[in-house]
């Protein structure tokens, strides 16, 4: 058994992980801001933090250790440093959800395609990332934050589009509804290739890395 923090963990495939980690007889924590209701009852310990406010971290965090430490939330350069640096101690694997968008559009893409330490960038807030190509940036420059910290044996799992039933962004469903209401749907770029992975697929790549000792991209 392994004691386990999961950044996240109430919304689509981050709570498909919690639950498997649970499956698995590992102790799980999850940290949230509280305002999403979970399944799991006296299951799993909760800790109350807003990733805007790095100091609730300390406070949550304080005297406390994982062996293991999932980021199904970061969404800025700042919240990833202030984790890393509230965790400074209290955990070594740290696996931060990324996001294929670091790479360029394109196909064929190799891991070392982007490089995190390579990458330069300015500490902004998760409100200064708008659109896409603020998502964007916000990962490669999350990504690049955790990689320079050197006590910190990070995992970024690169995910493409998560699709699931349990989708709280509806991204498919908006679609889905226009054809049923005999609505067009706009394909600006019909040739234009997508990636995807099943929020049950990426919560059991998660539940396995969890358990090697892999680190990098």
């Amino acid at each position: 058994m392994k004691t386990v923090l999961v950044l996240g963990g109430t919304q689509f495939f981050g709570k498909r992980l919690v639950q498997r980690l649970l499956d698995e007889g590992h102790r799980v924590t999850i940290a949230t801001r509280g305002m999403t209701q979970d399944n799991f009852g006296d299951k799993v310990e909760r800790l109350t933090i807003d990733r805007e406010n790095g100091e609730s971290l300390y406070k949550a965090f304080e005297g406390k250790k994982w062996d293991i430490v999932y980021d199904q939330s970061c969404f800025s350069p700042i919240e990833a440093r202030e984790a890393a640096e509230a965790l400074k101690g209290k955990t070594g694997r740290y696996i931060f959800t990324s996001s294929q968008a670091v790479y360029e559009f394109g196909t064929n893409h190799k891991e070392d395609n982007f490089n995190p330490e390579n990458f330069h960038f300015e500490y902004k807030t998760r409100r200064e990332y708008p659109g896409y190509a603020g998502y964007q940036e916000a990962k490669r420059a999350s990504d690049a934050v955790l990689f320079s910290m050197p006590e910190l044996d990070t995992v970024a799992v690169r995910f493409p589009i998560v699709i699931g039933k349990d989708d709280y962004t509806d991204r498919l469903k908006f679609h889905v509804d226009l054809i049923k209401a005999g609505k067009p749907i706009g394909i600006p770029n019909p040739e234009m290739k997508f990636s995807f992975i099943t929020s049950e697929d990426a919560a059991e790549f998660l539940l396995n890395i969890g358990q090697d000792q892999f680190t990098g991209l």
